[in-house]
Order: C-alpha cells, then sequence, then structure tokens
C-alpha cells in the first residue's frame, strides 16, 4: 500500500481502504469495509488491541492479522 500507515482503526476510512481481517489459526479471511470495521471499534482505537478482541466465526481462535487490502480495479 506504498507509504500509508494503518495505526489506528480509522486510518482505513481516511485512506478509503478496506481491510482484510485472517484468522491465524485456520486461515480464514474476511474483508469487511473500512465503514463497518469504524462501527465495530472506536475511530483511534489501535488495530493491535482491535486484533485481539476479534474471534474467527469459523474456529473460534481469539486473535487476527489485520492488513490494507489493495483497491479493487
Amino acid at each position: 500500500m506504498g507509504n500509508k500507515s494503518f495505526r489506528v482503526v480509522s486510518d482505513f476510512m481516511h485512506h478509503k481502504v478496506d481491510p482484510a481481517i485472517r484468522c491465524p489459526g485456520c486461515k480464514h479471511v474476511s474483508r469487511v469495509t473500512g465503514l463497518q470495521f469504524l462501527r465495530m471499534f472506536r475511530h483511534n482505537y489501535g488495530l493491535g488491541d482491535a486484533a485481539k478482541m476479534l474471534r474467527c466465526s469459523l474456529c473460534g481462535h481469539k486473535g487476527a492479522e489485520i492488513a490494507p487490502l489493495p483497491p479493487e480495479r
């Protein structure tokens, strides 16, 4: 994603990029919109803290990896 910095939840909306949420347990990947992600957490909520709170809907593993998705063409 170039030199864009993603430290807090609102950074995804600021950069107009959607996050991918990946389970390290079963490798399940969920794509949510930046707005959906923002509604899940506060604007200034750190990505590390958000990742610790997420739970996989398939295997139940707690914790996730959050990364920006490239824009669709």
